[in-house]
């Protein structure tokens, strides 16, 4: 065996003492690294999104997904059913959505929609869920994207090049997670 498929297709060993037990070489590093931002991200954007529904709604029982499934219900102004929702956040719990919605809709914030077209219900946000979500757009945009803006010019073509980053790897954990289900 040759140095270079000793050490993983020629990446470059990491140090004597690799700070992650899932790296072996600096490419693994930088994965795990990765992983760890990302995993660190989406739990302060969830706490972020809590954190707005709690003080728009003045109710401590709603989370940072009963924020983001009432926006995904809002998008484009029409009635989505639970599968919908489901499908554009790429959330195969379900059950957890329609809790999510079952919650929302006591809370006023969505009603059911109903449809001649279909079986399925539908669900839409009412005016009190729109003034929260505009509450939302005006404090994010007052204490979220000034603040990107304010990073400069060159912070839009990062951006840009970290979501379709993201959208790659979201699709190569979807299918090793699709692998993974066929194992013992």
């Amino acid at each position: 065996m040759n140095s270079k498929s000793a050490n993983l297709g020629g990446h470059k060993p990491a140090k004597e003492t690799a700070r992650y037990h899932l790296a072996t070489n600096a490419f693994e590093e930088r994965v795990s690294n990765f992983e760890h931002a990302m995993m660190c991200m989406m739990e302060a954007y969830f706490r972020y999104n809590r954190q707005a529904l709690v003080t728009s709604a003045h109710d401590a029982s709603v989370n940072a997904q009963d924020l983001i499934i009432l926006n995904a219900i809002h998008m484009h102004d029409r009635p989505k059913n639970i599968a919908e929702v489901g499908r554009f956040l790429n959330r195969d719990d379900i059950v957890n959505v329609q809790y999510s919605v079952r919650k929302m809709t006591k809370l006023g914030l969505l009603e059911r929609a109903s449809s001649a077209k279909t079986r399925t219900a539908s669900y839409r946000t009412t005016q009190e869920g729109r003034d929260k979500i505009d509450q939302f757009v005006a404090w994010r945009r007052e204490l979220l994207l000034s603040a990107v803006e304010a990073l400069g010019p060159e912070i839009e073509a990062r951006l840009e090049d970290a979501g379709q980053l993201i959208w790659l790897m979201s699709g190569l954990y979807d299918q090793a997670a699709r692998i993974l289900s066929t194992r013992e």
